[in-house]
């Protein structure tokens, strides 16, 4: 089969712990009425204390054209650099492949087909959709989404939660004050077309850092859905490995040239 890394997961698919967070019940705060640069300046605080590496247990529910599925993902992460991604089918311990990503470029060795598909990050979604590629996989994995201070925003309250629509209405964040932190993300067209949406869900706290332990990302254009459960969370831990452990025959393929087949 030519489809190399969709025959893959079709294996998965039909081949188909220990936790590290402790889950707490934050107090919810009455929410104060605040100014647009008083709530962004609450959801900016703090968000930099946050550790530099993470390592992420996930389930991963997965629709798109490429495949749909549940997969298994131990994620290793340094902020603003490398992302690794280990992704398997739990209930066989069938490791699929191994996933590391730049800002700029991707890797993924396909073990069931025995090869390394490489790339810029541009194309990760061609591999596993969702949320592991581009510089700001952290903030996007963890919920650390801010609006852009410098930017006009309208300001509402509903529900008791906060709502910053920028002026051109292109993207709006939904703010609990709960925590602070939101929980959900908008980018659509000028003609209100939803290009893309993050919700964030079951916040927690692992070593006093706040965190959803739900991500879902939809990309109703591309027909892509992502749903992540984290198993686990944990900060700053003692050891991350970020390599492929690549055979040294494995041939290479550029993500380019599957491109066609793969859409």
């Amino acid at each position: 089969m030519t489809l190399s890394l969709r025959a893959g997961f079709a294996v998965l698919i039909m081949a188909t712990g220990a936790c590290s967070t402790t889950r707490s019940t934050l107090p919810f705060s009455d929410a104060p009425l605040l100014s647009t640069q008083e709530v962004i300046q609450e959801v900016q605080a703090g968000m930099w204390s946050y550790p530099a590496t993470v390592q992420i247990e996930a389930d991963l529910s997965v629709r798109s054209p490429a495949f749909n599925g549940t997969v298994r993902a131990d994620i290793m992460h340094r902020r603003g650099d490398t992302l690794y991604a280990s992704l398997s089918v739990s209930a066989l311990r069938i490791e699929a492949g191994r996933l590391w990503t730049t800002a700029d470029s991707f890797y993924y060795h396909d073990r069931l087909e025995r090869r390394v598909i490489y790339g810029p990050a541009a194309f990760i979604d061609l591999v596993m959709p969702g949320l592991f590629g581009g510089s700001a996989a952290y903030e996007r994995l963890l919920g650390l989404l801010r609006p852009d201070a410098d930017a006009s925003w309208d300001l509402a309250f509903n529900a008791a939660q906060y709502e910053l629509t920028r002026a051109d209405a292109r993207l709006r964040f939904t703010i609990d004050p709960s925590y602070w932190r939101v929980v959900l993300y908008e980018a659509r067209t000028p003609d209100s077309t939803l290009l893309e949406a993050l919700r964030y869900a079951d916040f927690s706290s692992s070593g006093g850092h706040i965190h959803p332990m739900r991500v879902v990302l939809q990309r109703p254009g591309d027909g892509i859905s992502v749903a992540a459960s984290f198993r686990s969370v944990t900060f700053d831990p003692d050891r991350l490995d970020f390599s492929l452990r690549l055979p040294g025959d494995v041939p290479w393929v550029r993500v380019e040239d599957l491109a066609p087949s793969l859409r």
